[in-house]
C-alpha cells in the first residue's frame, strides 16, 4: 500500500512553481495566427470571401415545391356531438420543400415565415392570418437542406372570417414571407 502512495506524494512535494499547467483564460488569443490568415487567395473559415459564400447559398427558388393540404375537408359548420360549444376550425399545413441538391438558407426580416389568405366562393378576401398579428423585429434565417422541407401548421377558425363563412367552395393562398414567388393554393368546402 505504500508503494502506491510514493508516487503520488512525490507530485505533492513538488513546489508550486515546477507544476505543469495551461493557461486558458479567455482573455489571451489562443488561435493559432496560420488558421486566422492563411495568405493568399486561399478561403479562410474566419475570414471567407463573401462572393464564395453568396455564391455557395445561391439556390433557384423555382426549383422549390410547395404544398398546401388541409386536415379537414369539407369543413362542417355544424357542432360535433363530442364538442357542442366548440367552433368550426380549419386546419391548413404550408410545407415549402427544397428539391435541389444544395441546402438553402432563407433569409426573413421579422419573425414572419409565411402568409395565409381566403377567398369566398366569388373571389373576395375574407381572411388574412397576418392581419391581426405583430412580429418581432429581427432579422431571422431558415435552413432547409437538401430534398428536406420546412411546414407551418395554422388552426383558423371560421368565425373569423369576415363575413362569416357560408357552404361554399373556399381558395387559400399561401406565401413564404420575404419570398412571394413561393406560393402554394388549394380549395376546401364549407357545408351547413
Amino acid at each position: 500500500m505504500m508503494l502506491r502512495l510514493l508516487p503520488l506524494l512525490a507530485v505533492l512535494a513538488l513546489p508550486a512553481e515546477s507544476a505543469l499547467a495551461v493557461d486558458v483564460s479567455p482573455s489571451k488569443r489562443t488561435t493559432p495566427q496560420k488558421f486566422i490568415d492563411s495568405g493568399g487567395k486561399r478561403f479562410r473559415i474566419f475570414g471567407g470571401d463573401p462572393s464564395r459564400i453568396n455564391k455557395a447559398n445561391d439556390f433557384d427558388l423555382k426549383s422549390f415545391k410547395t404544398e398546401l393540404n388541409f386536415k379537414e375537408n369539407p369543413v362542417s359548420m355544424t357542432p360535433s356531438v363530442e364538442a357542442p360549444d366548440a367552433q368550426p376550425v380549419l386546419t391548413a399545413t404550408f410545407s415549402v420543400i427544397n428539391d435541389t441538391d444544395k441546402t438553402a438558407t432563407l433569409e426573413f426580416p421579422d419573425a414572419q415565415r409565411f402568409d395565409l389568405r381566403v377567398l369566398d366562393p366569388a373571389g373576395n378576401v375574407v381572411y388574412v392570418w397576418s392581419a391581426d398579428k405583430v412580429f418581432v423585429e429581427a432579422v431571422g434565417k431558415s435552413i432547409i437542406n437538401a430534398k428536406d422541407k420546412i411546414s407551418f401548421r395554422q388552426n383558423i377558425p371560421l368565425e373569423t372570417f369576415t363575413p362569416a363563412p357560408s357552404p361554399g367552395l373556399y381558395t387559400m393562398e399561401a406565401v413564404l414571407a420575404n419570398y412571394p414567388q413561393v406560393t402554394a393554393r388549394g380549395q376546401f368546402s364549407v357545408v351547413p
